[in-house]
């Protein structure tokens, strides 16, 4: 099917390439902002992008809460993020039970799905996961006319409709539609919407075999919203993996208990944005569930 993925190694001892030796762990971090996260010691500042480790992908039944207060010091908004253990399917609403949908993961016998566990009980026996090079491309796969994401360079971009055209980068879709898109990719392999383990974990790893050490607050200012896997001087890939500081918004299955009396707000999405300095590759937002819109598109994640 030409589809491009990257494989991000998890555990200890990874070489690199000029033998030295890195460990990296699957969880959920948070990046330091340079100013406000200090060291163990309690005293040192950490550089800003420095890793912090939030959630061990092996405590995930947990569902650790991390506040936005943590992420973002100087926001008046209190509200918590959690990757869900269990499956749901999402509910498309504007009100407050507009819920995000979360890993399929493998089916039970009684009908219900195992959640992210697939996932974590995959990239512990495996050693790593893999991880969509570029965001989704719409695309059909034979006399599928079912729309199916592709990890492939796109071509062009819709301004105002979802794309009908395959090769074209796949933005306008909802939380809800970009998992069940990612889901329905293979049936050999478990495949689903990138998930906040994955993502930041991905960052780590660029992080740690790349120039970029700073690369959870790179932006590469992308002047406007382009193509996947740009190659002229605003191009955004290390590591072989594109797009992830910049382009468009990317929606994952982190949960946000932000709620309003108006409107739900359950779903993350990641990434930097074309010309906003605000937004970098470590950022979290939240948005409703059924919101699409131009700016926002998705990427996808496969484990056995």
């Amino acid at each position: 099917r030409g589809n491009q993925y990257v494989w991000i190694p998890v555990g200890t001892g990874i070489r690199k390439s000029d033998g030295t030796i890195q460990d990296i762990t699957l969880g959920r971090y948070i990046f330091a902002d340079g100013t406000n996260d200090k060291a163990s010691d309690g005293t040192t500042v950490l550089a800003k992008g420095t890793p912090i480790l939030k959630q061990n992908a092996n405590n995930y039944t947990a569902e650790t809460a991390i506040n936005i207060k943590e992420i973002y010091p100087t926001t008046s908004s209190d509200y918590v993020l959690k990757e869900l253990t269990t499956y749901r399917t999402g509910v498309v609403s504007g009100g407050l039970d507009g819920l995000n949908r979360t890993f399929r993961g493998k089916q039970l016998s009684d009908g219900s799905y195992e959640g992210i566990k697939s996932f974590i009980d995959s990239v512990n026996a495996n050693g790593g996961y893999y991880i969509a090079r570029y965001e989704a491309s719409y695309g059909f796969y034979g006399t599928d006319t079912t729309a199916k994401a592709k990890s492939k360079v796109s071509n062009s971009y819709s301004e105002s409709t979802v794309p009908t055209t395959e090769g074209a980068l796949w933005n306008f879709i909802t939380q809800i539609n970009a998992a069940i898109a990612c889901e329905n990719l293979y049936t050999t392999v478990n495949s689903d919407l990138i998930n906040s383990y994955a993502w930041d974990t991905a960052i780590v790893y660029i992080q740690k075999f790349s120039n970029y050490t700073d690369y959870s607050i790179q932006n590469s200012l992308n002047k406007s919203l382009g193509n996947t896997g740009r190659t002229d001087s605003t191009k955004d890939e290390v590591c072989k993996i594109n797009d992830m500081a910049s382009n468009t918004f990317e929606w994952t299955t982190e949960y946000s208990t932000c709620r309003s009396s108006s409107r739900a707000c359950p779903c993350i999405y990641r990434g930097g944005y074309c010309n906003n300095t605000s937004h970098y590759t470590s950022s979290r937002n939240d948005y409703r569930a059924e919101g699409s819109f131009k700016d926002f598109a998705f990427r996808s994640t496969l484990y056995m």
